[in-house]
């Protein structure tokens, strides 16, 4: 398994990747939907909690009372590899 940095570099790549899909209700550097920034989510959420809003959406949403239609998707696809990946890079997003 890489490093945590290579794991971050890792998880960013993908995250380009499967754009335009996360950009369509979320914004990153403003770019995409504003009305889902993820610019601070690793300020909101620990890795192990992003990887459940990645694989378990509608039980996050219910969790944290949220209702945003429409509702975000899973991400079944992604390989326990990849989900630690893109959780890693997505934790490191805070705001200054």
């Amino acid at each position: 398994m890489p490093g945590a940095d290579a794991r971050v570099g890792i998880g960013k790549q993908l995250f380009a990747e499967m754009n335009p899909r996360c950009t369509v209700c979320h914004s990153l550097e403003g770019k995409g939907n504003p009305k889902g920034p993820l610019d601070d989510v690793g300020s909101r959420f620990e890795a192990e909690g992003i990887k459940q809003w990645l694989r378990t959406p509608s039980e996050m949403a219910k969790k944290h009372g949220r209702d945003r239609k429409p509702a975000m998707v899973p991400y079944p696809e992604l390989t326990d590899e990849e989900l630690d990946a893109l959780a890693a890079y997505l934790v490191t997003l805070k705001k200054a």
